[in-house]
Order: C-alpha cells, then sequence, then structure tokens
C-alpha cells in the first residue's frame, strides 16, 4: 500500500537521518525531502555515498546537508546533532 505524499507536510523542519547514504536510510532521507524537510544527510563511513543521497535530494527539488558523525561517540553525536539545530 502506498502512503500518499504531502508536498509540503514537513515544510520549515530539518530531519536529521542517520545511514542515509544508502539503503533505508537514503529512502527515508528522499521521502523527507520530497515532503518538504531539510535533510541531514548522516555518514561515518562513506561521504561519498552521502553526497550521492544529497544529489537526489537536490535532483528533486529538496534541499539538504552533510553530517560526519561517529554513532559510538557521544561527543560526535552531540556536534553532529548541534551543528543540524543551528541550520
Amino acid at each position: 500500500m502506498a502512503l500518499a505524499m504531502q508536498r509540503d507536510r514537513f515544510k520549515g523542519k530539518t530531519a536529521l537521518v542517520t545511514g542515509a547514504g544508502s539503503g533505508l536510510g537514503r529512502a527515508c532521507a528522499l521521502r523527507l525531502a520530497a515532503e518538504g524537510a531539510t535533510v541531514a544527510v548522516h555518514y561515518y563511513l562513506s561521504e561519498t555515498a552521502a553526497a550521492q543521497t544529497l544529489t537526489l535530494i537536490r535532483e528533486g527539488g529538496g534541499n539538504g546537508l552533510i553530517i560526519a558523525a561517529d554513532g559510538r561517540n557521544r561527543e560526535s553525536v552531540r556536534s553532529a546533532v548541534s551543528a543540524v539545530g543551528s541550520q
């Protein structure tokens, strides 16, 4: 069953999507962007994959940024969330 898309549902909101470089994370990032969110594309290992996701977001008319963080490190996560919050 397909869910109806609402283009401006998340307009004015920023979503931080972990693991957004591929798979389910990428799919979530693209859907949130399609519904108007600015998407913070998180990665830990592959900046290239995160950049590809951001390119897809922008090609679809969305907006976003890339955030690097090691989810195993509390300070790294705090720094990433702080960076997203300042957008």
